[in-house]
């Protein structure tokens, strides 16, 4: 059985991450989601949080997005990626590269997947990425994976209804929420869905880290954890 290090730390206190240089900045400054690969900053073009995403992965380098208030609501479905070939252009906002995402705050800034896929997904070394996701004051909600009648083989991909964090991915949650998120495995082939809020599994280097941040209201309907699924858990 593979162990995966999970660090939960719930400080009272502010945090301030230590970030790399950055390669490029991208401010987003429309909560419609679209596939447009945004302009770096100082660039005052339209630009989605899928876009800043998409635009990221594709530059390489520790980028920094900054989402200011408001509701950033999926429209986009998920269709034909999976997990060894992350489409960020649909359905969930695969990481696969540094990137610090910074909202308004928890009560501000909120991403909601409506219910079409998780929300974010960090790919890491063993499926040949970097994930590396800093994710700083937001709600991250709506998000749900299942088996059900329809759904394709890359959202059945073993749980994480908020965020699924694996292959030696680097997950790090700085004053956010993770709630209302969903593991479904109410279909004929119930099987692996654990963390309905946030799963981190596979390869001894994936570790998630928490800090001052609440994992509540997250959901499995078959086997696994509601809120954070992983093998072992040690503050740091």
């Amino acid at each position: 059985m593979r162990v995966n290090r999970i660090a939960a730390v719930l400080a009272a206190c502010a945090f301030a991450p230590v970030v790399g240089a950055q390669a490029a900045t991208y401010n987003v400054n429309t909560t419609a989601d679209n596939a447009t690969p945004c302009a770096a900053a100082p660039s005052t073009a339209s630009c989605s949080l899928r876009g800043a995403v998409i635009a990221s992965n594709t530059l390489g380098g520790a980028d920094a997005i900054n989402v200011p208030s408001g509701t950033y609501a999926f429209t986009i479905p998920q269709s034909t990626e999976t997990h060894t070939n992350p489409v960020a252009s649909q359905g969930d906002l695969d990481i696969t590269d540094m990137v610090t995402i910074t909202g308004a705050g928890a009560d501000l800034t909120i991403v909601d997947a409506k219910q079409l896929d998780r929300v974010f997904n960090i790919h890491g070394s063993g499926l040949g990425f970097a994930g590396d996701a800093t994710i700083i004051g937001m709600t991250i909600t709506g998000g749900r994976v299942h088996d059900g009648p329809g759904v394709t083989a890359a959202n059945t991909n073993h749980g994480g209804g908020g965020i699924q964090n694996h292959y030696g991915g680097q997950l790090h949650l700085i004053r956010d929420i993770v709630s209302g998120n969903d593991a479904d495995a109410a279909g004929a082939t119930a099987q692996g869905m654990f963390g309905g809020g946030i799963q981190n599994f596979e390869g001894g280097t994936t570790a998630t880290t928490i800090e001052s941040s609440q994992i509540i209201g997250n959901t499995v309907r078959a086997n696994g954890v509601p809120g954070l699924m992983g093998a072992s858990t040690a503050p740091r």
